[in-house]
């Protein structure tokens, strides 16, 4: 069983004319310290998340 699913869509926003920011609300299903450590590992290798 898989613990991340990811969901992406890529757009151009020089294309789009659009300057985009969003702003993501996580849920975790397991709030104990290793959980919490394994999200952030993994969300760390996404270079479209910058903050």
């Amino acid at each position: 069983m898989e613990q991340f699913q990811r969901y992406t869509a890529l757009l151009d926003h020089e294309k789009l004319g659009l300057h985009v920011c969003a702003l993501a609300h996580i849920h975790l299903t397991r709030h104990t310290e290793g959980g919490v450590e394994q999200f952030e590992r993994e969300i760390a290798t996404c270079p479209e998340v910058t903050e």
